[in-house]
């Protein structure tokens, strides 16, 4: 599909029009929202781009759970990996995560805001996705999944070696929310 160029905040009614229209969601309701600083950046999760092997993945995982309690006051159990993940996400560790969220303005913060300086030249990319379609097309599910939902559980468990990562499929699900972050950023995922 062809880019949709917005050039000012007054453009921003006419995104909501066109995303609705091309995701098949007329009323708007349930679209989900992506900025990205790098308009060339692929939409993939960053652990396709930081780890050369799985056991470098798990290593580092691993790693942060270590050093996590002595940051944060409150930490997931140790088996919960699904909120480590969430929680891996929201501090920049990489994950096989991919962020959205439910609101247009975080997604467009993330799209203009760049985490370093070599980013103030560059056009910025908003994504938009239908949740609810995504998940038909690779689970047949006509929802959007919880954290407790079998797909879901096996993103986590193969970003800790619990499961083949081959085994792994993706779906949009809403996480428990238990992070300041992810309340401010209407986070899903």
């Amino acid at each position: 599909t062809e880019p949709i160029v917005l050039n000012s905040i007054g453009d921003i009614p006419s995104v909501l029009e066109i995303a609705a229209k091309r995701l098949q969601n007329p009323d708007g309701f349930q679209i989900w929202w992506r900025g990205q600083a790098d308009a060339t950046w692929e939409l993939k999760p960053s652990s396709s781009r930081h780890y050369t092997d799985q056991e470098h993945e798990y290593g580092a995982n691993r790693y942060f759970q270590q050093k996590a309690g002595s940051r944060r006051a409150t930490i997931p159990g140790r088996s919960d990996n699904l909120d480590w993940l969430c929680l891996m996400q929201h501090y920049g560790h990489p994950t096989r995560l991919l962020d959205w969220s439910e609101s247009l303005l975080v997604g467009l913060f993330f799209a203009v805001y760049g985490s370093d300086a070599s980013q103030l030249d560059k056009d910025g990319a908003l994504w938009a996705m239908n949740p609810r379609l995504l998940n038909k097309f690779f689970v047949e599910l006509d929802r959007i999944a919880n954290a407790l939902h079998p797909e879901v559980q096996s993103i986590a468990g193969a970003s800790f070696g619990i499961i083949p990562p081959q085994n792994v499929r993706t779906v949009a699900f809403a996480p428990d929310e238990f992070d300041l972050r992810m309340l401010l950023q209407q986070t899903v995922m």
